[in-house]
């Protein structure tokens, strides 16, 4: 088996080396195979429940406010969050779980421009609903292990490159991927990505697993140990800011936001 890299933006096919093992942990998943995956998108059926705050690191190098948005319904688990830095950068972190077209897929999107990262990860289950995936995996335990996954980075302008998932266990070749991806990135949206990481954000619980899967895709770091200094404070709901994210509340959302922001004092609870 062969892995490839194609990048409109910075040239030609590449046929890389057929060893390639993870470094750090799991890896991450979303797209088609070896095609250029759309975003998937929420489900109308998904039960949905947000909760809004403040990130920052007690030395002030980072200070973020974040809506975290939960839903769930037997095709699709969501998680987003909507991230605004202390100078007005927003962007929006998210994995969406797709049990109909059994993909797994991670990504960091730029909001007000065009960059982006999504990591999909092509699971091996033929079942179309949560229920059925959960399952089927159970009769089958070999399932779960995604080593022989095929996967798709992909950024802005077209560039992806696409492999086997445990290919990334071979540190050469995962230098190899990761110096291309790099070459896949602007320098600004890179930027943005390594303070965010630096600061400790991914490697909060709300985002499953950007630390661990795409972290190691595209940054070079020197150490793995996990900062806990993030002081997080819960906020009054705030669907104006959502707002600016493309993400409008509902009107139970907007009612209940409402309420919670007339009481004396106004509760910062999920909504």
């Amino acid at each position: 088996m062969r892995a490839s890299i194609s990048a409109k933006s910075i040239g030609s096919k590449v046929n890389l080396p057929h060893a390639v093992v993870r470094c750090f942990v799991s890896l991450l998943v979303v797209g088609s195979a070896f095609a250029q995956a759309p975003a998937p998108q929420p489900s109308d059926e998904a039960r949905e429940f947000r909760s809004h705050v403040r990130l920052r690191t007690a030395d002030g190098l980072g200070d973020f406010t974040v809506t975290v948005i939960n839903s769930l319904s037997d095709t699709q688990q969501v998680n987003k969050a909507l991230v605004q830095d202390a100078s007005g950068g927003r962007y929006i972190l998210g994995w969406v779980r797709d049990f109909v077209h059994q993909t797994s897929t991670r990504e960091i999107v730029q909001v007000g421009g065009t960059e982006y990262v999504r990591y999909t990860l092509f699971l091996p289950y033929s079942a179309k609903t949560r229920v059925a995936t959960q399952k089927e995996a159970h009769e089958h335990p070999e399932l779960m292990n995604d080593k022989n996954a095929k996967f798709e980075l992909s950024t802005a302008g077209n560039a992806s490159i696409s492999g086997i998932a445990d290919f990334w266990k071979d540190p050469a070749t995962a230098r190899d991927w990761r110096s291309r991806a790099r070459l896949m990135i602007s320098a600004s949206f890179l930027d943005a990505i390594e303070y965010m990481e630096t600061v400790g954000l991914f490697r909060r619980a709300d985002f499953p697993d950007f630390d661990a899967i795409v972290m190691p895709l595209i940054l070079y770091r020197t150490e793995c140990e996990a900062r806990d200094d993030l002081i997080s404070t819960a906020l009054v709901p705030d669907c104006g800011f959502d707002a600016k994210f493309g993400y409008e509340c509902s009107d139970k959302q907007k009612d209940r936001a409402d309420r919670l922001a007339r009481e004396k004092p106004p509760l910062a609870k999920p909504y």
